[in-house]
């Protein structure tokens, strides 16, 4: 029974801090410009990645804290990129007409 507990606290702490990891890395390079991540990947691939780890029931208050923002910070992005790309395109073509 004592080495099924520990094997079991063993799988969560490693989860955890594989999960840390993960946050770290995205963090990194959402932040990096040299390692900048495009806004189609950003929201194709990296965004629906991270909202099933929200839910994860070995996530602290700290962590899904860090992990929002992060969600936040990246959607924004998202966002403004995506309303520049409508922009430029609607100039264009009102300067076609």
């Amino acid at each position: 029974m004592l080495h099924h507990i520990m094997i079991t606290l063993f799988i969560q702490f490693t989860l955890n801090l594989i999960r840390c990891l993960i946050l770290g890395i995205y963090r990194l390079a959402f932040e990096q410009p040299k390692l900048g991540i495009p806004k189609e990947y950003l929201a194709t691939k990296v965004l629906p990645a991270l909202w099933p780890m929200t839910v994860e029931p070995g996530l602290n208050l700290v962590q899904l804290e860090a992990l929002i923002q992060l969600i936040r910070d990246m959607s924004s992005k998202v966002e403004t990129a995506q309303k520049l790309t409508l922009k430029s395109s609607m100039d264009i073509s009102l300067e076609h007409k």
